[in-house]
């Protein structure tokens, strides 16, 4: 059975919003001149500006926050891509296919960081126990 249009469309869109991102992404950092840095906060400021949560933002921001509306993109849409290329590369794969969604992705993304601390700190209390056990 053939997928219908919105499916066919949803796929097109999963498998081109990095390359729209990486293109952005190069132009705001490269001719706006942000620094990758803060990119993830001048994104954020700029979706917070565009639905009214804020009043002001900085000229710099107002540079980026225009270069989004004249490109006729969200600049939520824009901050979620940018969240989503900064994915690991097994959480990303699932997404370009199609597997997961991108919010999906984004608390996979979140448990996964979690996890390596949680292990981290049993190591430590671990290695904490046995210098303690070795002193007394």
């Amino acid at each position: 059975m053939k997928p219908d249009y919105s499916e066919r469309y949803n796929l097109k869109l999963q498998k081109k919003y990095l390359w729209n991102f990486t293109v952005l992404r190069e132009y705001i950092v490269g001719v706006l001149g942000v620094d990758k840095a803060v990119l993830g906060q001048v994104l954020k400021r700029c979706s917070d500006y565009h639905y009214g949560r804020i009043k002001n933002i900085t000229k710099f921001e107002l540079k980026v926050y225009e270069y989004i509306v004249s490109q006729k993109l969200s600049p939520q849409r824009v901050r979620n891509w940018y969240l989503s290329s900064r994915l690991p590369e097994d959480i990303k794969h699932d997404l370009i296919e199609g597997r997961i969604s991108q919010k999906k992705a984004i608390c996979l993304a979140k448990n996964k960081e979690l996890g390596k601390e949680l292990s981290l700190t049993w190591r430590m209390m671990e290695l904490i126990r046995k210098t303690v056990s070795e002193v007394l």
